[in-house]
């Protein structure tokens, strides 16, 4: 991550800063140890990474976490760092305002 790394979560406040964010990754892995993202589709634009995808082992329900592409995924990208860590569901809306096909 990068030293100004921000994460964020679709209707939810940002988190700001490295330290911030590695404290709340270790928290919430320690919550949820066998969380996994899977990747069914990845689209890299100039200005980000997107990857629409699910999870595994996270907080939200088992019955919503199976569902090929259900969330999607931002990355920023600087000098090799990660800028940005955002997390979008795949509404319409946002699949529109980031370009993305609307049946990945």
């Amino acid at each position: 991550m990068a030293d100004n790394h921000t994460f964020f979560v679709d209707g939810e406040q940002p988190s700001f800063g490295i330290e911030k964010n590695r404290q709340a990754w270790r928290g919430y892995f320690e919550g949820f140890p066998h969380y996994k993202i899977f990747i069914d589709k990845a689209y890299v634009h100039p200005d980000a990474w997107y990857l629409v995808g699910h999870t595994k082992g996270s907080h939200v329900p088992a019955n919503l976490e199976t569902i090929p592409g259900s969330v999607i995924w931002r990355a920023v990208i600087e000098n090799n760092l990660l800028v940005e860590w955002s997390i979008y569901n795949t509404s319409v809306e946002n699949r529109t305002r980031f370009n993305l096909c609307p049946g990945a």
